[in-house]
């Protein structure tokens, strides 16, 4: 059986990083960002990043500062911050 493909996406504009696709936050700094998507794993590199808006059950999120790099790294991480947080 095929393992099912979700889908994200994202955008930047102007300093502001809509994400969909969103499973879980595994890691929060105003310098780096740790998400998990579908099957990847995103990390968000700045300064003074926030997060403005999150919506788990939609997969949904807003991240705004001054973004220096956005990168994919492997897997999604099994158990979040945010999946901690409401245990």
């Amino acid at each position: 059986m095929a393992e099912e493909q979700l889908s994200h996406s994202l955008h930047i504009v102007n300093g502001t990083l809509s994400l969909t696709g969103v499973k879980d936050v595994d890691r929060f700094s105003p310098e780096e960002i740790g998400i998990s998507l579908a099957n990847e794993y995103l990390a968000v590199k700045g300064h003074e990043l926030t997060v403005k808006e999150i919506n788990i059950e939609q997969g949904t999120m807003r991240i705004i500062g001054k973004i220096v790099s956005v990168a994919y790294g492997g897997a999604a991480k099994s158990k979040g911050l945010v999946k901690k947080l409401l245990k």
